[in-house]
């Protein structure tokens, strides 16, 4: 989900959501209305319904009454594609469990922080939970490769909550 907010809006006719696979061309994915003159907080969100294996790139492109175009800085997120695989307790505290019906035996596991950054490797067994007291609170993006790290296992989003 793509949220942004305005603390003001002055001759602002729309926000154009848009994505790319490379950061180079863009595609338009939704046109928000914004409001022409506010001077309240504002809170928006976008939903990309068919988001792309992998990393994508999305930026809003804001465009006043008058025709005039700005655009926002870009954001990165990874996408991963896969089996399901629930985590637990989310959110979680200190240490991460996954059910017993999760792929692999052994699994690399790679823990993304929401700018995209990798942040935790570990390689566990299954049955095994995922250390988590070195990450500070916030939203994570977890990948899981079989041991081989050349088949992508399942993907899961998890907060990671005040010890």
């Amino acid at each position: 989900m793509l949220q942004w907010q305005t603390a003001s809006e002055i001759n602002n006719h729309y926000f154009g959501v848009e994505r790319s696979d490379a950061g180079v061309h863009w595609e338009i994915l939704a046109y928000i209305p914004g409001d022409p003159n506010s001077l309240t907080l504002k809170n928006y969100q976008y939903i990309d319904s068919k988001p792309l294996d992998g990393r994508s790139y999305y930026r809003l492109q804001q465009k006043d009454l008058d025709g005039e175009i700005s655009y926002s800085p870009i954001v990165s997120i990874f996408n991963a594609k896969s089996e399901q695989c629930n985590v637990y307790p989310n959110p979680v505290k200190n240490f991460l469990f996954f059910d017993e019906d999760c792929p692999g035996e052994q699994r690399l596991i790679y823990v993304y922080n929401n700018l995209g950054r990798l942040v935790l490797e570990s390689l566990i067994e299954k049955g095994k939970r995922l250390d988590l007291h070195a990450l500070p609170p916030g939203l994570y993006y977890l990948v899981s490769f079989d041991s081989t790290n050349l088949q992508k296992l399942y993907a899961v989003e998890f907060v990671k909550s005040e010890d």
